[in-house]
């Protein structure tokens, strides 16, 4: 046999294996659930009454997966928890989740889902003299550990924040100690519960000034296949073309964007 033949033959049988190991891949998360995890963050995903998990992002998750036959799960897990989970195992997306050039090269990505407002929110009556996005640098801000928000401080130049890693940032700053939390414009309800839950119903939530506009996504393990985040991506172009998308906006996010404050 001549070395042209040999050379043909070696490179028949790793394309053999290869097809192989690649079909053994499919099948592994065919066969297999995915587990999609997230935070509590309503309108997008939240724990309900009559639902362990509801929210505009969950539908669209549940949907996706149903129209595709795949067996998944969904979780509310703390933030930091769901996003190093998903960072570190196979077969795991998470969701709402802002794409950043930090996270870029760590996932694999489905999207966008929604584009969100993401304000800087302070009590009304701090009277907070801000007139600008400049103007908010001379105030202490509380940001969650891990977060898009944190990232997106550091690249506009704040220095004047505070990492949390346990979710007590707004209780820090009903408080008195911090002035501004950055939260989507869609998060009245989670400011006005931990106002009841620290015994100052009574006090205001004000948006003091527009931090970003971003949309949010599906983020799926790096691991995960192609065809996978492909037939995702897919089956969520159709959906916002459909009458389903707009049904979902109406129930859980015209209501809170309605909301007075």
């Amino acid at each position: 046999m001549n070395s042209t033949k040999v050379s043909l033959a070696i490179f028949r049988n790793f394309l053999i294996y290869a097809l192989l190991f690649l079909s053994a891949v499919s099948f592994s998360y065919a066969d297999e659930k995915l587990i999609f995890l997230t935070e509590e963050w309503k309108p997008f995903n939240f724990k309900s009454n009559d639902k362990e998990v509801d929210g505009f992002t969950v539908e669209i998750v549940e949907k996706i997966a149903k129209k595709l036959g795949t067996n998944i799960s969904i979780d509310i897990w703390p933030w930091s928890r769901s996003y190093i989970t998903v960072l570190k195992t196979e077969k795991h997306a998470i969701f709402s989740i802002y794409r950043t050039p930090k996270r870029e090269t760590l996932f694999k990505w489905v999207g966008p889902v929604y584009s969100v407002d993401t304000v800087l929110w302070g009590l009304e009556s701090r009277m907070l003299k801000i007139n600008s996005l400049e103007d908010a640098k001379k105030y202490q801000i509380i940001v969650q550990k891990d977060s898009a928000y944190e990232e997106v401080l550091k690249a506009r130049g704040f220095k004047n924040y505070s990492l949390n890693a346990i979710r007590t940032e707004l209780n820090m700053v009903l408080l008195g100690r911090g002035d501004l939390v950055p939260l989507s414009a869609l998060s009245l309800d989670k400011l006005k519960k931990a106002a009841i839950d620290q015994n100052m119903p009574n006090e205001k939530w004000k948006a003091y000034a527009v931090l970003y506009s971003k949309p949010v996504y599906i983020a799926f393990n790096i691991n995960t296949p192609e065809h996978i985040i492909q037939s995702w991506q897919a089956e969520l172009d159709k959906i916002k073309k459909d009458s389903f998308y707009s049904d979902i906006e109406a129930k859980f996010i015209t209501p809170i964007l309605n909301q007075k404050r």
